[in-house]
């Protein structure tokens, strides 16, 4: 799945201007990879990756070889961003949860 969506995140960014968005939410933001080529390309835009807790779990056990507590899910995932992607850090932020509950904040 995740290779899928990253070859249609290119065309999606290329296609549409999120850079007249304060604020944009990718809902299953996955690994963040709509954020990592959508944020460069919009400095004064945020952004925030939600994904279930379930996911980002297996995506950092994947990367780190560990067991993360769902505490711990958030944090681990903006290291990871930290260490690739250290300018765009400041404006994404992860957030674990479900879109069949609830959504992150307002946002355009």
């Amino acid at each position: 799945m995740q290779s899928t969506a990253a070859l249609g995140n290119q065309p999606v960014v290329e296609d549409y201007d999120f850079c007249k968005y304060s604020r944009v939410v990718d809902m299953g933001g996955g690994t963040g990879g709509l954020m990592k080529l959508l944020l460069p390309q919009c400095p004064n835009t945020t952004g925030v990756i939600f994904e279930l807790p379930e996911v980002w779990r297996f995506i950092v056990h994947k990367f780190y070889q560990c067991s993360l507590t769902n505490n711990q899910i958030a944090q681990d995932g903006e290291a990871k961003w930290k260490a690739e992607f250290p300018s765009l850090l400041p404006r994404a932020s992860f957030v674990p949860g479900s879109f069949f509950e609830s959504a992150p904040g307002t946002s355009e």
